[in-house]
């Protein structure tokens, strides 16, 4: 599901100001009814262009109204109106990016209802930010795009601006991570653990930055792309890469 984004919300999204608002919960703040599920989680570290992935999967098509991302200040009373400034995603799973300002930033996801009225469903996270490498960014050192193979053949994959991480260490930091090589599968939305156990999907969980991989003859497209200490994909925008090869 796309991301429901006017353009007058997304140029105020990215031109948002670095000063923040710590905020902390109201008391008897209400229990979200609605399981949002919100990553990078709560005390992450992240890089300020950044892939987001908020709702609650469950109810997809079930839940109307809409989710606005609101950075740097509190969520809002029920039954106010959405503020200026939020970005805003169709009820549901959801997916997109956004740019944040550096430092240590509080986020708002909360959903609205079809008449733009603020409901008691509610998140809130703060991050860490970093600003974004300029180099950032996977690259395949081989084979190389378009190259014929024989199987086993050898992959080497390159990462800038970015180290290393093993899976299951530095669980917040969303700055490192380790490779993973998808098969005919394309990228994993951000937020989203990479399947394990098949054979389309190849993790290399110890940080390696070569290995040998085996498949049938036949063309293929594979898609390297980083992801996080438990294996959930940083998306295409930030770090992915995808090449065609040819086994013989």
């Amino acid at each position: 599901m796309k991301p429901t984004l006017s353009l007058a919300i997304a140029s105020a999204l990215f031109a948002f100001a670095a000063c923040t608002a710590e905020t902390s919960p109201e008391p008897g703040e209400a229990t979200p009814s609605v399981p949002f599920l919100v990553w990078p989680e709560d005390g992450a570290t992240v890089f300020a262009d950044t892939g987001v992935y908020v709702g609650d999967p469950t109810s997809v098509g079930s839940v109307d109204g809409t989710i606005a991302v609101i950075i740097g200040r509190d969520g809002v009373k029920e039954g106010e109106a959405m503020p200026d400034g939020a970005m805003t995603f169709e009820a549901g799973a959801v997916s997109g990016y956004v740019t944040l300002p550096t430092g240590d930033q509080t986020v708002h996801v909360q959903r609205f209802d079809a008449a733009g009225k603020a409901t008691t469903d509610h998140q809130k996270v703060r991050y860490t930010v970093e600003a974004t490498p300029s180099d950032l960014g996977v690259s395949w050192l081989e084979p190389s795009d378009g190259a014929t193979v024989k199987s086993p053949f050898k992959v080497r994959f390159g990462m800038s601006g970015s180290a290393m991480s093993p899976a299951g260490q530095n669980p917040l930091d969303k700055t490192v991570g380790h490779h993973h090589v998808s098969v005919n599968k394309g990228v994993v939305t951000p937020g989203f653990a990479l399947p394990m156990g098949t054979a389309d999907y190849l993790h290399y969980g110890k940080a390696q930055t070569e290995a040998e991989v085996t498949l049938a003859p036949g063309t293929y497209e594979l898609t390297m792309q980083f992801a996080d200490a438990a294996h959930r994909s940083y998306g295409e925008k930030l770090a992915s890469k995808t090449i065609t090869v040819t086994v013989e």
